[in-house]
């Protein structure tokens, strides 16, 4: 499970979460709060007592994620690829997925054009790549 599916599913039980890059921290049922954490396999519940069936919906979530490998919880990085040097919005690499084939063009990225790759994707691409400039996307 990833961390943002962890996230929805709690808030959509009704319960407040925060969230920083180390851990996740839900405010349940009266006086059950969890605190789960992002970069190992550890939970800390602040009581024990489950009081009702979302309260043990939410620990299957929790639980579900808990069992989810490290590398796993979180998204992979997407990223732009766009030409070096280039004066308008026209130079960012776009797929074109009907015809299976690449153009530059602007940052929309849409159902017809891809332009945010993962790294992976990135590797796969069937030309060098190297040239261009690989912008993290926030």
């Amino acid at each position: 499970m990833k961390t943002k599916e962890l996230v929805k599913k709690i808030r959509d039980l009704g319960y407040k979460v925060e969230e920083d890059e180390y851990e996740i921290k839900s405010y349940g049922d009266v006086g059950l709060s969890y605190t789960i954490f992002k970069k190992y396999m550890g939970l800390v519940m602040e009581d024990t007592l489950l009081v009702s069936s979302k309260g043990v919906e939410e620990l299957k979530s929790i639980i579900e994620y808990l069992e989810t490998p490290l590398e796993e919880r979180e998204e992979e990085k997407k990223y732009y690829l766009r030409l070096p040097d280039w004066a308008n919005d026209d130079c960012y690499l776009n797929f074109i997925v009907e015809s299976d084939s690449y153009l530059f063009c602007d940052n929309c990225d849409s159902l017809s054009f891809k332009t945010l790759f993962t790294q992976t994707e990135i590797s796969n691409i069937p030309f060098n790549t190297d040239w261009l400039i690989k912008e993290e996307v926030k």
